[in-house]
């Protein structure tokens, strides 16, 4: 099973992807503070959204890179369909 903060880490991303969405508004439902489609604001939001997720990636590439230095200095043996998350991965 996973560790309880990768699942936690996943859940705050998405709620803070979801709450970004939700103030920037579309569709037919308008934003609620009022950002116009175009705006300098809804291109902010964008941006901090994908601002946010590159973060993110960030720190879960760090973690697989971490687990996979862990393993190589302790030895571990890879079974096959096990993926090894080098830095070139």
């Amino acid at each position: 099973t996973p560790p309880m903060g990768n699942i936690t880490l996943l859940v705050v991303m998405f709620v803070v992807v979801l709450f970004i969405n939700l103030m920037k508004g579309g569709g037919a439902f308008p934003s609620p503070l009022g950002i116009k489609c175009g705006s300098t604001s809804f291109w902010a939001a964008n941006f901090i959204n994908l601002g946010w997720i590159f973060m993110i990636s960030l720190m879960a590439r760090s973690y697989l890179l971490n687990q996979y230095r862990l393993k190589e200095s302790c030895g571990y043996k890879y079974v096959e369909g096990d993926i090894k998350w080098t830095p070139k991965a």
